[in-house]
């Protein structure tokens, strides 16, 4: 472990122990991830500066964890982890708004099971979802805004009754959207929420 991601662990310290025990390990891998996409000494720093900003907005947010609402608070590991990392898929491709194409990134990311559910062919496809290109840059704003669809796939997800929310009940509301990339993808995949 390289002195960058000694100080990214220690900094991560500063969140809820709640927050640590479900996001701690896809957040330092993510960091991981990040510093290897970063070669240079100007890369990483821009990498320091962008991972310092997220830092002080979202560590006071998780403190605040329990007003996100009832949806969130219901999801799995899995499902939540889905969320983080559509946020730093919308924030690493430096999009306007985060999508159900980063969510459906994310969600296939999360949960092995849907990875094994997809054919090489169909995974290599996944990643052309992607948009826009690395930005190694400081982002100035780390809240990025959900898009109305991502708003709708979190709400249909909660609305199913069932007590726990799942990247798989996060599959079916995708699936209601139909005119989107990532319904598409999923119905061209032969991938249901069943």
């Amino acid at each position: 472990m390289n002195i960058s991601e000694r100080v990214y662990q220690f900094l991560i310290r500063a969140y809820p122990a709640q927050f640590r025990r479900e996001y701690e390990e896809p957040m330092a891998q993510h960091f991981r991830d990040q510093l290897r996409a970063a070669p240079g000494l100007l890369q990483c720093t821009r990498l320091w500066l962008r991972t310092l900003a997220d830092l002080i907005q979202t560590i006071p947010q998780s403190h605040l964890q329990e007003a996100r609402g009832p949806v969130f608070m219901r999801m799995d590991q899995q499902a939540r982890r889905s969320i983080f990392f559509a946020h730093h898929e919308a924030a690493f491709y430096s999009q306007p708004e985060i999508t159900l194409e980063h969510l459906l990134l994310a969600v296939f990311r999360s949960d092995k099971k849907l990875q094994r559910a997809l054919s090489s062919a169909a995974a290599l496809e996944l990643n052309n979802l992607r948009t826009g290109t690395p930005n190694l840059r400081p982002v100035i704003s780390p809240n990025i805004p959900l898009s109305q669809q991502f708003r709708q796939v979190i709400k249909d997800a909660g609305d199913t009754g069932d007590r726990r929310v799942t990247t798989w009940h996060l599959v079916a509301a995708i699936l209601k959207q139909p005119d989107t990339q990532a319904a598409q993808f999923l119905r061209r995949h032969n991938v249901s929420s069943t």
